[in-house]
Parts: structure tokens; sequence; C-alpha cells
């Protein structure tokens, strides 16, 4: 009875560990080394797939290989996955490297995703992929795996290749079932305007909705205008920059989520108004030699100083 009991609980722990239709989960949050799990093929002695605190796309820890003027081919290697059961799978990671050193000039490195069914490996991905990308910035990669549905001996395959290269990082693993539905509307929505300085910039921010593969912007100063934006594809981010805003104005937003099957539907438009004053420097120049501007002219009209002073205000 005890055997059995303590059976069935470990059960529940094995597939608690994940969510409903996760298969893998990582972003390399609970070592500082490679977990147990997963299997590191090194060939070079000096570089090779390490935990790093340095640059993660989210949380604190990231995986990364740093460049060596020998060669590398190194791969991590996702523990094993079993697709038996599986309707839609998909893979979903985050990576980061230089768009110098591996596309152009230099082609010096590569990163290669495979997908190693048990029979054959097959390449699912690579930086060339990509297009042009900028250096050192995180992308989020998704890709189908419902070709390999009825598996169960499936591992994926992070390789990092060359000599004189630059370095990779990969966080944010995700394989999981493909949603089937599209996603519900964001909530919860700050923003940084601040109080009393009209002129500043902020941001707005809304809590991550579950299922959305990424979110759409609209925004303008009218309510349902798309002056500064229209249907602006944010990706992952949960953050929009509001830039050059102008004193005591309304600024109207709306954040679509979407995934494969499509957009949230009725999402409500969110709104901040600017303060009505400005913030300025303040002149407290050290020494006034007398040689300053003498007039200035602003929207067409002419302003003339009045005299050696330091400071003057024509708003």
């Amino acid at each position: 009875m005890k055997k059995i009991t303590f059976l069935n609980l470990l059960i529940v722990i094995i597939y608690s560990s994940f969510s409903f239709g996760q298969y893998l989960d990582e972003g390399f949050e609970d070592s500082t080394s490679i977990p147990a799990e997963w299997t590191l093929t090194q060939t070079n002695a000096n570089q090779t797939w390490v935990i790093s605190t340095f640059g993660a796309n989210t949380g604190s820890n990231l995986a990364t290989v740093a460049y060596d003027l020998g060669t590398q081919n190194e791969s991590l290697i996702s523990p094993i996955l079993d697709f038996s059961t599986a309707t839609s799978p998909r893979l979903i990671f985050s990576w980061a490297m230089s768009y110098y050193w591996s596309v152009d000039p230099y082609d010096n490195y590569d990163f290669i995703v495979s997908i190693d069914d048990g029979t054959s490996v097959i390449e699912l991905f690579s930086e060339d992929d990509a297009g042009v990308f900028n250096t050192s910035e995180f992308y989020t990669q998704t890709i189908d795996l419902s070709s390999y549905v009825g598996l169960s001996d499936v591992k994926i395959i992070f390789n990092y290749s060359g000599a004189d290269g630059a370095f990779l990082n990969l966080d944010d693993i995700l394989v999981e079932e493909a949603p089937s539905t599209p996603p519900g509307c964001a909530s919860n929505f700050t923003d940084t305007a601040d109080e009393n300085c009209g002129n500043y910039d902020f941001s707005v921010s809304w809590d991550t909705v579950s299922d959305a593969d990424g979110y759409l912007l609209t925004a303008g100063t009218t309510s349902g205008g798309n002056d500064l934006v229209d249907a602006l594809d944010l990706g992952s981010s949960t953050t929009y920059n509001f830039s050059s805003v102008i004193i005591g104005q309304n600024y109207f937003y709306t954040v679509t989520p979407y995934n494969v099957n499509g957009n949230a539907d009725g999402c409500e438009e969110q709104s901040v108004r600017t303060a009505q004053e400005g913030c300025y420097c303040a002149s407290v120049p050290t020494s006034n030699d007398g040689t300053g501007i003498s007039s200035v002219s602003l929207a067409g009209t002419d302003f003339t100083s009045g005299g050696d002073i330091t400071y003057e205000d024509f708003t």
C-alpha cells in the first residue's frame, strides 16, 4: 500500500511540473550550471554552453556560448520529448547573436536548431532564416512540430559551430501544444507618465496574456485614432514607449494580443493624459561673459534678449 501511494505521488509531481499541454519549459533559472536533464556535447576545451546571469531575455539566467579562436561545435540537447499523444506541438525559443560575425561581413559562426526524431536529425532553423537582425537583440522564434506527432523519443538540439566568431545567447525555451483559439485581451495596464511634467516621455505596460504569441498596438491622439502607430507588431514585448510627447495631450492606445488562430476580439481602448505643465532644465551658469544670444526666432516670431542676463523664458 505504501509503495502504491508513493508511486501515485511521484506521478503527480512529475506531471504537475509542467502546465497542461507543455512538454518543456526551460528558462535556466534554477541553477548556475547546465540542467542535469540536458545533454552537453563539447568539442572546444575553452568555450562551450554555460549558464550566465548577464543579459537574460527574461528572468535572471540564460544559456550562452562565448567565442574561441579555435574550432567550436557545441551542442545543447534537450531532454527526451514524448509526442505520442500530442496533437499540434510547437517550439518557441529566444536567441541573440552577432550579425557582424555570423552573417555580414563575416560568416565565422552559425546557430543551428535541429530536431532528433529518434532516427534522423533534421535542421529546423539557422540565423540565415532570420534575415537581417540586430546584434545582441533577442528574437523569439516559433516552429511548428506537428510533423513529429506520434513519436516518443524526440530531442531538440541547439548548436553553435565555427571559429573566431562571437557570442550566442539562448533563453525561454518552450515546447507546448499550440493554442486552438485566439487569446483573450490584455489587462492590468500601467503607465509611467509623470504627474507634474507633461513633456516627459512615458511607457505603458500590461500583463502577459496566456496563449498569446504577440501583441499589436494602435495609438493616436484622438479616441480610435492611429496617427501614432497602426497595428504595430510588438512581438512578445508587453511594454510600449511614447516619445516626443506634448504637454496636456491625451494619448489613446489599444493592445490586441494574437496567436496562430487570430487576434483577440473587442479589446478596450486605454488612455493616458500628460500633465498641463512642462519641466525644463534650470539655467545655472558658472560664469557670464556677456556674449550670449541676443535674439531668437520661434515659430516665425522674433524675440530680442533683454540684456546681459543668464536666463529668459520665451515660452
